[in-house]
């Protein structure tokens, strides 16, 4: 199967799997194009995909640039967290910043984002599984570092909450696996739903973002209404 071929029907298949899985409204697809070659990513575009999401600065900024100054329109996610002194690449080159891991990093963002007379869309990263090597919020401070945001950075728009909880190989099994994942996005899901009850209505708090290539299933049933992928997308091109 040629690359466009491969790449189109993995994306079919990653949407068949949302119907299939998720717990009911709609869920957003982030590709995740990292580690993808440019080529493959405009095929990825040219099967429909609409939203990509990128870690690594300034290299994010330089790929996104490249592909709408060749035509292609999308939702640019910049999803790892970030030093405080690279933040200033993040405005104009970005949409929504998934990783916001401090309140360091949150203030040194709203000031760039003054000086550049415009807002970002941002999530809170939350250290759902306690990891001490992950960067996060804890769930308990979560509440509070949202308040202090909307209070002393009015030009980061909360929208809502990620994750990234223990990955396959910290257990022992698949079943252990499985049974931990589902329990940390059943918590970020809670915690998402009372902070989201603290909304005011025309302040919208409203996206759930967990759920990557290897767990995306589980966090679907879990209530997830963002899904970062990226390796199964790009399985089975040729070369690899």
């Amino acid at each position: 199967m040629k690359d466009a071929s491969r790449i189109a029907a993995n994306l079919q298949a990653v949407r068949e799997d949302i119907d299939r899985f998720a717990s009911g409204g709609k869920v957003r697809l982030v590709c995740v194009t990292k580690y993808a070659e440019l080529h493959h990513v405009r095929l990825l575009l040219d099967a429909g995909a609409d939203e990509l999401g990128e870690n690594l600065l300034p290299t994010a900024a330089e790929r996104f640039k490249q592909l709408t100054s060749g035509g292609y329109c999308f939702i640019r996610h910049l999803i790892g967290p970030q030093q405080s002194r690279k933040v200033g690449m993040m405005p104009g080159n970005f949409d929504m910043f998934q990783a916001l891991d401090r309140m360091k990093v949150a203030l040194k963002l709203q000031q760039e984002l003054l000086d550049a007379g415009s807002s970002m869309e941002v999530l809170l990263q939350v250290n759902i599984s306690a990891e001490e090597q992950k960067s996060g919020f804890a769930i308990d401070e979560t509440a509070s570092a949202i308040s202090r945001i909307r209070e002393e950075c009015p030009s980061l728009l909360i929208r809502g909450l990620m994750s990234i909880p223990a990955g396959p190989q910290s257990f022992a099994t698949e079943a252990e696996f499985e049974r931990e994942t589902a329990r940390s996005f059943g918590q970020m899901r809670a915690l998402f739903d009372r902070i989201s009850a603290s909304f005011p209505a025309a302040m919208p708090f409203d996206v759930l973002s967990q759920g990557m290539s290897h767990d995306y299933r589980l966090a679907l049933v879990e209530g997830s209404n963002m899904i970062r992928i990226g390796s199964a997308l790009f399985a089975g091109l040729e070369g690899k």
